[in-house]
């Protein structure tokens, strides 16, 4: 199994991690990828609970209304457009919160920051703002240019 290094520093034993190399160093960067992982799953998580919760107390106080005219301001068109905005933006972070899982997981599995596409690794700087990602830069851009 290939095993993801983050960058050549890591690959060498040292005076400031006691001389233990990459092992060391890969265990402290899954250990640091884990936290932010776990600290992303929490926010989204309240991030999903407070949409739901506002969707509900719309709903709950009759805040869609029938349509009474052809006006594309009424209150009808602009709340049922808040409330699909706000239940595609749960779809989006349920989907996060999967990715994250798989994120997770791959850290138990020892395959975290591992292209699953190339096998080569993903840019440390690319996992600290995504770090649920599952293919490097230039992968990512091929999967996306092609859909």
């Amino acid at each position: 199994m290939f095993e993801p290094t983050f960058s050549a520093s890591s690959t060498a034993g040292s005076k400031t991690d006691g001389g233990f190399g990459m092992a060391t160093k890969k265990a402290t960067d899954y250990s640091k990828f884990k936290e932010l992982l776990l600290e992303k799953q929490t926010a989204i998580e309240k991030q999903i609970i407070g949409l739901r919760k506002k969707i509900k107390k719309s709903l709950d106080e009759g805040r869609v209304f029938e349509r009474n005219s052809g006006d594309p301001d009424s209150d009808f068109v602009t709340e049922s457009s808040e409330i699909e905005r706000d239940e595609m933006m749960i779809m989006q972070l349920e989907k996060n919160l999967r990715e994250i899982d798989d994120a997770l997981q791959a850290i138990d599995e020892k395959f975290y920051g591992e292209c699953q596409m190339c096998g080569k690794s993903i840019d440390k700087a690319r996992l600290r703002i995504v770090p649920w990602a599952k293919y490097c830069y230039k992968c990512q851009s091929s999967l996306e240019e092609s859909q």
